[in-house]
């Protein structure tokens, strides 16, 4: 087949399980599982044209070497395979949404797309909010939220969320028209307004630390700097409003409340959200504090962890006995601090290759780590997908904004 006929191929079928693999990523974890390895194809099609696949390959072969190495001290096999196989989605979706080689225009429309998914997903939840609006609110007191998509993954959902606003703005500012611009502005406006009404934690913090980082940026320049004071009015009076006006916002901070209330004194009840959060991340670090060299092994963290619930909070439920809710602290437990150090300098080196001086590059790569370090993203499909969508995402923004390697 002549090189260029291929070419065409690859970026043909890669634009299309593109657009399959973001619905998949909101609807159907069965799609999203069949678009991701289908991606294997464009690879094999173009695998000339990828872009950096031998330093993003290094960038995996550190982040997973861990895992992989954990598997001869692992008891639960099955455990340990699990958490090995979620993070092939990583290499597979980055190298071949690379492979496929899409134009200015495709990227523009696959984000647009992806925003668009996230839009009718969220206008999903606030039917359900509707239809059930006082068992919601109750649910609320008790540290549950509103329905999502996503198989009802509010944290991810949430993230994903905040990621589209970024990159729908993204673009926007490099290459739009005034009617894309009024469209864009009123979809994002409204994602503000529902992360405020799902109230879910991480896609808040995700949002307004996007927020404080472009109003940083702002401040830097003495033309922006009004802009910065404009914005920060604007944020504060959404904020206010939200929480005035939003009843699934004030029952979310009042158990929030409660529930700091009660684990910073080290009373820790069941049922309690944030609370069995804090226990997980108890649990992860003396477990590698216990484990330095090698760790007990990926497939065995779930287990120590119920060790040492057993042994400190014998009163935990089994649903409160989770992973460490800090990704750095699961590659502590299950491979030791030596696993830590491969983790943070393959991260290091694959969000290197989306570093640029723009603001919306540091952005992308804060709410990237926000969940890292809050939860463990990189122990579901859903988290690791995420982080490759948008990372693919975000490396063509970064060509289009260096005018290379980009056809238009």
């Amino acid at each position: 087949m002549p090189s260029t006929l291929k070419k065409n191929y690859a970026t043909s079928i890669g634009f299309a399980i593109a657009l399959l693999l973001i619905i998949g990523l909101v609807v159907s974890r069965a799609l999203l599982s069949i678009a991701s390895g289908s991606l294997i194809l464009v690879l094999i099609l173009n695998w000339k044209q990828c872009l950096y696949k031998k330093e993003i390959a290094v960038a995996f072969l550190l982040i997973i070497l861990p895992v992989l190495i954990s598997g001869l001290w692992s008891n639960n096999v099955n455990a340990w395979w699990r958490s090995v196989e979620v993070k092939l989605n990583l290499l597979t979706i980055i190298l071949g949404l690379l492979a496929a080689n899409f134009s200015h225009k495709q990227i523009k429309q696959l984000i647009w797309f992806l925003v668009i998914v996230i839009a009718f997903a969220s206008l999903y939840s606030v039917y359900q909010y509707v239809q059930h609006k006082e068992e919601i609110l109750k649910n609320y007191l008790v540290a549950k939220v509103m329905p999502t998509l996503m198989d009802d993954d509010h944290i991810r959902f949430s993230w994903l969320v905040v990621l589209s606003i970024v990159l729908l703005i993204w673009q926007l500012s490099i290459s739009s028209i005034k009617k894309e611009q009024i469209v864009g502005g009123l979809i994002v406006f409204f994602l503000i307004v529902y992360l405020h009404f799902l109230a879910a934690k991480t896609g808040l913090l995700c949002l307004y630390a996007s927020v404080a980082l472009y109003i940083f940026f702002l401040l830097f320049n003495k033309q922006n700097r009004k802009w910065a004071f404009v914005l920060l009015l604007g944020i504060i009076a959404i904020g206010f409003v939200a929480y005035t006006k939003i009843p699934s916002l004030q029952n979310r901070v009042q158990y929030v409340l409660y529930d700091f209330g009660n684990y910073s004194k080290g009373v820790f009840t069941e049922g309690s959200s944030d609370g069995a959060r804090v226990l997980s991340m108890q649990a992860g670090w003396a477990i590698t504090q216990q484990n330095k060299m090698k760790g007990v092994g990926f497939g065995d963290i779930q287990t120590e962890v119920n060790n040492w619930h057993i042994i400190n909070h014998a009163t935990t439920k089994e649903y409160e006995r989770f992973l460490p809710t800090n990704q750095w602290l699961i590659y502590g437990a299950g491979s030791g601090w030596l696993g830590i150090l491969l983790f943070s300098v393959g991260l290091f080196l694959l969000f290197r290759l989306i570093t640029i001086r723009s603001i919306f590059s540091t952005i992308i790569i804060v709410v990237l780590l926000i969940p890292l370090i809050t939860d463990d993203s990189f122990e579901g499909q859903h988290g690791v997908s995420i982080v490759a969508v948008v990372f693919a995402l975000s490396f063509y923004k970064i060509q289009q904004q260096k005018n290379k390697s980009l056809p238009s």
